[in-house]
């Protein structure tokens, strides 16, 4: 999509902690352009939301690349979950939206299931991903304090005549007491830093 500033986000979610959700700007070179934090409103009883946020930027050039990104957090601070567009910025002239596409997730995470509890030292981690590119997954095991216990790559089998393509990776962890452990599943991107998509499923990892 090509946009002017102000612009309005449409976006179906499910927001993070304290019903917060990090809307971000980010420039072909990786810098913010705009970077804020809003409550939504998420009644209770509801999986997901729609929402709709106007912004304003502000770029120093005529035109520039850039990606919107949507980023959710849980009550310990670990990224959650994210989802990006890129877009064409311009400082005038009439915007031009591109019609949407479908919204399925493009990192969809299979084994292990939400709230499970695996044993022996290693954690397979499968499932599907839509990607803008070939380059290997990120896959990290994140405890509730912060700390990463384990972070590796893996990549992407494709499959003809399907949009998502395959992944698989064993993990080892060694962890001397059950541990609440979120795993991460990114795309980081090709043609400008940062993470394209993330997400995750927090599971119990034990001895």
């Amino acid at each position: 999509s090509h946009l002017t500033p102000p612009f309005r986000l449409i976006a179906s979610l499910t927001p993070g902690y304290e019903n917060k959700v990090l809307f971000e700007l980010i420039g072909e070179d990786g810098r913010p352009i705009l970077r804020e934090t809003r409550v939504v409103n998420f009644p209770s009883g509801y999986a997901r939301i729609d929402i709709a946020e106007d912004f304003n930027y502000a770029i120093s050039g005529v035109a520039e690349t850039a990606r919107i990104r949507l980023s959710v957090s849980d009550e310990y601070g670990r990224v959650t979950s994210i989802a990006s567009v890129d877009v064409l910025l311009f400082t005038e002239g009439r915007p031009d939206y591109n019609v949407p596409g479908d919204q399925k997730e493009n990192i969809v995470i299979q084994s292990p299931y939400p709230n499970t509890t695996t044993k022996g030292g290693s954690v397979l981690v499968s499932g599907v991903a839509r990607t803008q590119s070939d380059l290997p997954l990120e896959v990290e095991l994140i405890d509730r304090d912060g700390n990463v216990l384990a972070a590796v790559t893996t990549p992407l089998v494709f499959q003809d005549g399907s949009d998502y393509a395959l992944y698989a990776v064993a993990i080892p962890f060694t962890v001397s007491e059950p541990t609440w452990v979120l795993i991460t599943v990114r795309e980081e991107g090709k043609r400008a830093p940062g993470t394209v998509h993330l997400s995750s499923v927090e599971v119990i990892l034990s001895p």
